[in-house]
């Protein structure tokens, strides 16, 4: 035996419990937000990958010193909440993986050319250096 089907969505939505899906505008397309800062700027932003893990922090920041000093606003590395290991620097054990976040778009592209290189005094990985989209 079939079972009749409301014929709207908020229908369907209170007979199942769930609130009614509303229809999706322009402003919560992934593009809109891409890249975006709450103030509605641009924001600069790389993913760097395959960090030797006892590359400590300065270390990274010290590869991407070609861009200038004003062209890095910011560098987040991924790091384990539950294992507090630390490096030999006192920092907590990165994943090898983290966000740079750039100044401008000339200095985003400078550090674009810094993909697969080793960091200094850390040769047994390349990193990889690539375009992200911001959260």
């Amino acid at each position: 035996m079939k079972r009749a089907r409301p014929a709207d969505a908020e229908a369907v939505a209170s007979a199942s419990g769930k609130a009614p899906k509303r229809p999706r505008s322009d402003a919560d397309a992934p593009e809109a937000a891409a890249g975006r800062a709450d103030d509605g700027k641009s924001r600069f932003i790389l993913f760097v990958g395959n960090v030797p893990f006892t590359a400590p922090r300065s270390a990274v920041l010290k590869q991407f010193e070609c861009v200038g000093a004003d062209g890095i606003v910011g560098l987040r590395m991924l790091s384990r909440k539950k294992e507090e290991k630390l490096m030999s620097d006192g920092q907590i054990q990165h994943k090898g993986c983290g966000f740079m976040e750039f100044a401008d778009e000339g200095a985003l592209k400078k550090a674009l050319g810094l993909h697969h290189t080793f960091i200094k005094g850390f040769e047994g990985r390349k990193i990889n250096v690539e375009l992200t989209v911001s959260p």
